[in-house]
């Protein structure tokens, strides 16, 4: 079971992909949330996510404008739900309402099906002697949201979402297809990596390897090499492997996670290599972790080839 702390940090991911999709695309997260409408005409204004109270800052926040009325929208995105986020979020309304004395919609975005929660209660009630609060949060689910609401904007920004949303293995694919079609740009390898990172909250540790495999034959090998996802690979393995050899007592716990990061590269970046059963020959993490990133760098099949002859001293 993962670390409270490496929850946060894996959290903390999510959150930042969600907040940069809300600041390069306002237009698309209202549409998906089913805050505003495509069709109506409106102007969107960033708001100040900073409330005057020390601590506390909201995900998104936009004031909204159009031929009828004028309004705040406030999302925050979980990752992993947990209870106690309502009552943050009705607190979050409260200051809001005394900041811009606007009317405002709150919408709580779960990102993760695996980690949602069945039943949520539509309103909050709290009371504080003469003090009583009742806030509405109105609840997103993105696993049930229609993939093709993304698909069909077509919209780079959120081609990302498509991992989360609900939809087929074929629109999963589709998304990973158009990434590729923005070329070597930095904006396709800050999408790919989104596109990987967000698989991780829609698979387990033990789907997602095959997964990686299907959608990495679907971008270039720039993209991939060059993503930072590779680089999580890297970091987060050899810290999971590092705490497990510590707790053994031994180094095994190391030298698996090694061999189990090496093989997840190798099958989604060269999957014709097939299996390479050197690799369970090697009893030095330190080297299969120095053959894991040259694997990372290599910029075709046979670099990789000469990589993996290297883990045995060939």
């Amino acid at each position: 079971m993962a670390s409270r702390g490496h929850y946060f940090i894996m959290a903390g991911r999510y959150d930042k992909i969600f907040k940069s999709l809300g600041e390069d695309f306002p237009r698309g997260l209202l549409h998906l949330t089913g805050s505003l409408p495509l069709d109506v005409p409106a102007k969107i204004e960033p708001m100040a996510r900073e409330i005057n109270v020390p601590g506390l800052a909201v995900d998104q926040l936009y004031r909204v404008r159009t031929d009828a009325t004028d309004w705040l929208d406030h999302s925050e995105a979980q990752a992993r739900y947990r209870a106690e986020v309502r009552i943050r979020l009705a607190w979050y309304g409260v200051l809001l309402a005394f900041t811009y004395r606007l009317p405002i919609r709150t919408t709580l975005i779960l990102m993760a099906k695996r980690f949602g929660s069945r039943r949520i209660p539509e309103y909050v009630y709290l009371q504080y002697g003469d003090v009583v609060i009742r806030s509405r949060v109105r609840v997103v689910r993105l696993w049930e949201v229609d993939a093709r609401q993304a698909l069909e904007l077509k919209e780079p920004e959120l081609l990302p979402w498509v991992m989360l949303m609900n939809g087929s293995d074929r629109q999963m694919l589709e998304a990973a297809r158009r990434i590729r079609t923005l070329g070597k740009s930095l904006k396709a390898r800050q999408l790919a990596a989104q596109y990987f990172t967000l698989a991780g909250l829609r698979y387990d540790k033990d789907t997602l390897p095959l997964w990686l495999k299907k959608a990495g034959n679907m971008l270039t090998d720039e993209i991939i090499r060059e993503s930072s996802y590779y680089q999580l690979i890297v970091e987060e393995g050899l810290k999971k492997g590092l705490k497990t050899g510590m707790v053994k007592g031994l180094q095994k716990g190391r030298l698996l996670e090694a061999r189990r990061n090496l093989r997840l590269v190798m099958s989604v970046r060269f999957p014709s290599l097939g299996e390479v059963k050197a690799i369970d020959r090697v009893d030095d993490p330190a080297r299969l972790e120095k053959g894991l990133k040259s694997l990372l760098l290599a910029s075709d099949e046979k670099a990789a080839r000469a990589a993996l002859r290297k883990l045995n001293g060939k």
